[in-house]
């Protein structure tokens, strides 16, 4: 979505569809996290990639809604995207 919607000029209803969408996919990920980050969960990997998954939710909302200066982020997003 943030390559589609939000990169070039992204709009006060674009960036609140998007806060929304993040707590939706970090409710369910959370609902996740509790069923497979216990010591009977036999799948590790599973269980990593959730969290890995809630981590890169948590780090989509610090870019598009935290503190971070314009400059930052265009700087975060030519790193992300390997622009020059």
């Amino acid at each position: 979505m943030e390559d589609r919607h939000l990169v070039d000029q992204p709009t006060p209803e674009g960036l609140a569809a998007h806060a929304r969408l993040l707590d939706d996919l970090e409710q369910v990920g959370r609902w996740l996290a509790g069923a497979t980050q216990g010591p009977d969960f036999p799948d590790r990997s599973t269980a990593e990639l959730v969290a890995m998954t809630l981590q890169d939710l948590k780090d989509a909302r610090a870019l598009w809604h935290g503190n971070m200066t314009p400059e930052d982020r265009q700087e975060v997003l030519r790193a992300v995207f390997n622009e020059p």
